[in-house]
């Protein structure tokens, strides 16, 4: 009875277990998520176990048949043979079941495997379009960076067409004593290269007088006469490679150190593209020089859009603009004049032409180096050797970014170079924000602000006094030479005089040899002369002397009077065109006085 019990319930066991085996694949199937190759391994793993079970169950069967052929078997174990063919009924069913699950697994592989390579056509789609997108978002940003260059590109166009316009319709500077002034400049500039130049032509003597006094002279004169602001005072220029300080100096002087004081702007950009003077005045205004030598007034706004950038997008903007003048209202400024330059560079030729053509209107130039730089633009210097006509001073800028030690390396270097380009130094100072400013101004304090221009009246009235007074000796000369030839004439006329008195005392001499003898029978004999032998012999000589002799000292004479005459008249018209000339020149040398006194007069 035991083991008929024991057997049983192995069976149910087994069912049991084969029907939770079926229960747990169909759970699988029903949820999907299990993969390919999972479901392959659930499955073999089921099919073993089923397998096991069916051979259990074949065993358990013949027991089970043996048991029943005995006749003590309980009734409950009976019932449970019952259950038993129920769970194999189940069991048959299931594997029915199971193999419709096969079915299923195999058309679940089908699509699992239409699905996977969906995927990877997905996938490839995918990467595709991710490195479109890629390409798309560099292709945006892209644009987004051009059309951003563009759009400052457009602002910078539009900044310039406004500063040209600005700087063309730039009205001329009106004020009663600059107007006198320029009117008297101007007055005078046109004699010098009209009347005096052409009176100077007429008179031949052109090549006796430098052509400097007509041409740059002249014109730097002008300049210098109209720049009211460098009247009387010391004017220095500086001059520096982009971003060596020199703005930041020019400031610290202009202010002192105040803070209160108005400064020039600094910018990390190159600011002075165009000479600027800074001086001193009532106000703060700011103007420019045109190159017909007119000063015009600007506005605050339109000066400070002056950059490099918005010049080299402009071009030719030299041809507007000489130089910028900055006034304003600093004491700082009644002894000096500052002019700011944009300083010699090997890459922009327009700034060095700037410069060159300003740096020898002041009394002295200060070079800006960056102590961290170390060197010298060679190219810079060769073009200073060049120009520069005036004291040289050199800036060692930011010394307190080095050492001690390092400073005196670059100096060494920068006064090395110099004596190999025989560029003479006047002196080198060290500079920085924390030095303080005793050095550089007492350096200034001690230039001269004597400019050559302001003898050139003078040095053009002396030339023509010259020219007058060489005139006047050549006047001198003529008229001599004149009454010389005169005299030669007055000789010549004279000699010929006595040498016809003498022909002619001859021919009344000869005239009187033959004797008028009066026929005494008239019938027979007409009127006649007579002469002895001797007679005939005296009048031969006579004739033959006045033939051979005086006639052609006659003739000789009187070419020579012909030729004196000719000199005389010569020298006559030189004597007149002389003396001409000197009235002319006088005239105008009188002129040019007047003008230059009422040029100086106040």
């Amino acid at each position: 009875m035991a083991i008929s019990h024991i057997v049983l319930f192995s069976v149910v066991a087994l069912l049991l277990g084969a029907g939770i085996c079926f229960f747990v694949m169909k759970g699988r199937k029903g949820t999907g998520k299990m993969g390919d190759r999972g479901l392959v391994e659930q499955k073999n793993k089921l099919e073993k176990m089923l397998n096991e079970s069916k051979d259990q169950i074949a065993t358990l069967e013949e027991r089970i048949s043996v048991l029943s052929n005995g006749k003590d078997i309980d009734p409950a174990v009976l019932s449970k043979f019952a259950e038993m063919d129920s769970l194999k009924k189940k069991i048959k069913k299931l594997e029915e079941e199971s193999e419709d699950f096969e079915n299923d697994l195999d058309e679940a592989r089908k699509k699992l495997k239409k699905k996977t390579e969906e995927c990877s056509v997905l996938a490839e789609s995918c990467t595709k379009l991710e490195r479109e997108l890629k390409n798309l978002q560099e292709e945006t940003q892209s644009l987004k960076k051009d059309l951003t260059q563009k759009e400052e590109n457009l602002k910078l166009k539009n900044e310039s067409l406004n500063f040209v316009q600005e700087i063309l319709s730039a009205k001329e500077f009106s004020s009663g004593d600059k107007n006198e002034i320029y009117h008297r400049v101007d007055s005078l500039k046109d004699f010098i290269i009209g009347e005096l130049h052409d009176t100077i032509k007429v008179v031949g003597m052109d090549g006796k007088i430098d052509q400097y006094f007509f041409g740059e002279g002249l014109t730097k004169w002008e300049i210098l006469k109209k720049k009211d602001w460098v009247a009387g005072k010391t004017a220095i220029a500086f001059v520096g490679e982009f971003s060596a300080g020199k703005t930041s100096i020019v400031n610290r002087i202009l202010s002192q150190d105040d803070p209160t004081v108005p400064q020039l702007p600094v910018s990390t950009k190159a600011t002075t593209a165009i000479p600027t003077y800074i001086s001193g005045g009532i106000k703060t205004e700011f103007e420019f020089f045109s190159h017909d030598n007119k000063l015009k007034k600007i506005e605050e706004s339109t000066f400070m859009r002056v950059n490099k950038e918005v010049l080299d997008e402009v071009g030719g903007i030299s041809n507007l603009i000489q130089y910028f003048v900055m006034e304003y209202k600093n004491e700082k400024l009644n002894q000096i004049s500052i002019l700011d330059t944009p300083g010699f560079s090997s890459n922009d030729s327009e700034d060095s032409k700037r410069t060159i053509e300003v740096i020898n209107e002041c009394d002295a130039l200060f070079w800006v180096f960056d102590v961290n730089v170390g060197t010298v633009n060679r190219s810079s210097l060769k073009l200073m050797k060049e120009h520069l006509k005036k004291p040289l001073y050199v800036v060692i800028n930011k010394v307190d970014t080095k050492t001690t030690k390092e400073v005196d390396e670059v100096e060494e270097l920068i006064r090395k170079t110099f004596t190999e380009e025989d560029v003479s130094i006047q002196g080198i100072l060290k500079f920085s924000k924390k030095e303080p400013l005793v050095d550089i101004m007492a350096t200034i304090g001690s230039i001269k602000g004597v400019s050559t221009q302001e003898s050139f009246l003078s040095d053009l009235r002396d030339a023509v006094q010259r020219i007058a007074s060489d005139i006047e000796t050549s006047v001198r000369k003529q008229s001599q030479n004149h009454q010389e030839c005169r005299h030669r004439t007055e000789a010549v006329s004279e000699r010929i005089v006595k040498m016809i008195q003498s022909t002619k005392y001859d021919c009344e001499l000869a005239a009187r040899i033959p004797n008028f003898k009066e026929a005494g029978w008239k019938i027979w004999k007409d009127d006649h002369y007579e002469m002895t032998i001797s007679q005939y012999n005296n009048l031969t000589n006579i004739l033959n002397n006045i033939d051979s002799d005086k006639m052609p000292q006659l003739a000789s004479l009187t070419s020579e009077l012909i030729a004196a005459s000719k000199k005389e008249q010569s020298a006559l018209e030189a004597f007149k065109t002389a003396s001409f000339n000197s009235r002319r020149i006088s005239e105008v040398l009188s002129k040019l006085r007047v003008k230059i006194n009422e040029l100086n007069s106040k």
